[in-house]
């Protein structure tokens, strides 16, 4: 298979033409993600394929933003990207450990993630919103406990850096997919370094910023290939 490196010194056209064949390479991989769930309920699986749904319609949207007429050297596609590499990688997470125990325990962890920023965001929005977020906790605990037949279990928040360590390091062929999550979230927020990446109109510049894209389009190729092929096997 045809790597980043192999183009990284060659002229611009072939730089682009290696970032558009990976993106339709990764735009068929997601386009196999399933539209209804076949399964019998299950709250992990339940949990990943809105996750996979949202990688598809991100690469989808980044593929777009990449091959329109306008050059690529700007912060969009970039930050679109951002929301795949973290749903891939958060699918990753969830799936990749063997034991189910750990699945579902990992599928509380997010869940508990999720109400707690939903409840920061609530608060924020109305000063009338009764939170039971303490409750919702107690509830968590108790099903943990329960799956893992552990009493002195623990459900802590999970942050996307631990979730990206993982699935460094457990997907087969992947570069260092934190530092394209830390370029594309660069972008995404407009920081001052990201920026001066961009702020030459050269055509040098312009070639960075192609490779740079390419290197985090083929992190995550080898990420949503590695997080269907653990769904196949999670059916």
């Amino acid at each position: 298979m045809e790597t980043v490196a192999m183009v990284e010194d060659g002229p611009r056209d072939a730089v682009r033409d290696f970032l558009l064949r990976t993106m339709d390479e990764i735009s068929v991989l997601a386009a196999t993600v399933p539209q209804v769930a076949d399964w019998q309920s299950d709250p992990v699986l339940d949990a990943v394929l809105p996750l996979l749904r949202t990688v598809s319609a991100h690469v989808e949207a980044t593929r777009l933003l990449a091959s329109a007429s306008v050059d690529v050297a700007t912060a969009a596609p970039f930050s679109v990207l951002r929301t795949a590499i973290e749903s891939a990688a958060t699918v990753v997470w969830l799936l990749g450990p063997n034991e189910p125990v750990e699945r579902q325990l990992r599928c509380l962890q997010l869940t508990l993630t999720d109400r707690e920023d939903f409840e920061r965001f609530m608060a924020r929005r109305s000063q009338d919103h009764q939170s039971n977020i303490k409750e919702f906790r107690v509830e968590i605990l108790r099903f943990a406990r329960a799956v893992t037949r552990n009493p002195d279990v623990q459900v802590a928040k999970i942050w996307m850096n631990r979730i990206l360590q993982y699935a460094a390091e457990v997907t087969p062929g992947i570069g260092d997919v934190h530092s394209s999550w830390q370029m594309c979230s660069a972008f995404a927020h407009g920081r001052s370094w990201s920026v001066a990446l961009l702020a030459s109109d050269t055509e040098e510049q312009s070639e960075q910023d192609d490779v740079a894209l390419a290197f985090a389009m083929s992190d995550m190729r080898h990420l949503i290939a590695h997080a269907l092929g653990l769904f196949g096997e999670r059916l």
